[in-house]
């Protein structure tokens, strides 16, 4: 596992004037932030528009990222923005496939209607046994469509599993 530490930029994406994603921008872009003292490279966000993405675009995308970059860093990415479960789990299982160094949980779609720790628990009990054990793991406090902050307990419980290295 890569060690994923220091400034870790959320990616922007540029798009083309139809609206799909402008890839020759990307590899700039890509270039930009490693010149510019990235230590990885936090490739499908919030800031990446991921919202706006479909499934495959965003598997494309986080695909783009990790070959263009060639292992100057790593690259972590999310794309996580379903709110059921079996859906968030072929989200996060197409994206852990695109040779990513990391995949980044979303906390307000692990606890969608905030209904508090047990439902954040169980939802990421259920992920964990759903996701490969070799995948390091992140979390993102993402503030769309609710910024759902982590309690200590629930930090306190990831810490613990072993399995996050990002927050």
């Amino acid at each position: 596992m890569k060690t994923i530490e220091g400034i870790i930029p959320v990616m922007l994406t540029p798009f083309t004037a139809d609206n799909k994603i402008d890839y020759l921008g990307l590899k700039r872009l890509i270039d930009w932030y490693i010149e510019n003292g990235a230590d990885a490279l936090f490739a499908v966000c919030q800031s990446s528009e991921m919202q706006y993405l479909t499934l495959e675009e965003r598997v494309e995308l986080a695909s783009f990222v990790v070959e263009y970059s060639q292992q100057r860093v790593p690259v972590i990415a999310s794309g996580h923005i379903s709110d059921d479960l079996e859906q968030q789990i072929q989200e996060l299982n197409a994206m852990a496939a695109t040779g990513i160094d990391a995949l980044v949980l979303v906390t307000n779609h692990l606890d969608p209607h905030n209904e508090g720790t047990t439902v954040f628990l169980r939802t990421l009990d259920a992920l964990l046994m759903s996701l490969p054990e070799s995948m390091a793991l992140g979390l993102y406090e993402c503030p769309a469509p609710y910024r759902r902050l982590l309690t200590d307990e629930e930090l306190r419980y990831c810490a613990q599993s072993g399995r996050f290295q990002i927050l």
